[in-house]
């Protein structure tokens, strides 16, 4: 009896054993299935160098963004805004302080704005911002903002602060116009800043 006690005891520990492992076993694999996950969403919203939304997820947003536009006829604009100079940032610092401009850029640009709000980085020293909520001279407002904070605020690199300036084309949603449209409208002002000068601020034309 007690041998027989014995061998019940060990086919039980075993038998528990078991499902404590293949418990940790499941468990592991769900963490890793969610890590992998999150790393994947990561990839396909995100800019991974400034953390930023990327293009394809701004687009996505602007789509909804744009549709409550239309149906509830509150204002929306976007900025766009671009580095001044950045290629010489490159050629005279190196892309890693390139780099670093970038990421100290992107934190600027979330600090102007709000959490309603979206940051994107647009393509390589260009960024897009999609406010709502934002009239044309409210948007002007934002722009300043940013475009100031830009100019004051050296970025640092390593042992180098790198004065930058920043310019930026502002447009407003006009009532059955696309994405596509107040985006290039906002380019075009952006580039009129750009032969004016650089480091403005322009409101596109309607």
């Amino acid at each position: 009896l007690e041998y027989r006690g014995a061998v019940e005891l060990i086919r039980g520990v075993n038998i528990a054993m078991i499902f404590l492992v293949g418990g940790s076993l499941v468990h592991y694999y769900y963490q890793a299935s969610l890590e992998a996950r999150k790393r994947l969403l990561m990839t396909a919203n995100f800019d991974s160098l400034t953390r930023l939304v990327n293009r394809r997820r701004l687009n996505e947003v602007a789509a909804v963004a744009v549709a409550q536009f239309q149906r509830h006829h509150r204002p929306l604009s976007v900025l766009l805004c671009d580095i001044d100079h950045f290629k010489s940032i490159n050629d005279r610092f190196g892309h890693h302080a390139g780099d670093d401009v970038l990421v100290g850029v992107a934190k600027v640009l979330m600090d102007c704005t709000r959490t309603t709000d979206s940051v994107a980085r647009w393509g390589g020293e260009e960024f897009l911002i999609l406010l709502t909520d934002t009239e044309l001279n409210g948007a002007q407002v934002i722009a300043e903002r940013i475009r100031r904070s830009i100019a004051a605020e050296p970025m640092r690199s390593e042992q180098t602060d790198i004065k930058i300036a920043m310019t930026l084309g502002v447009a407003q949603f006009t009532e059955g116009e696309s994405f596509s449209n107040v985006v290039a409208r906002a380019d075009a002002a952006l580039y009129q800043g750009k032969a004016r000068g650089r480091n403005q601020v322009v409101l596109a034309e309607p």
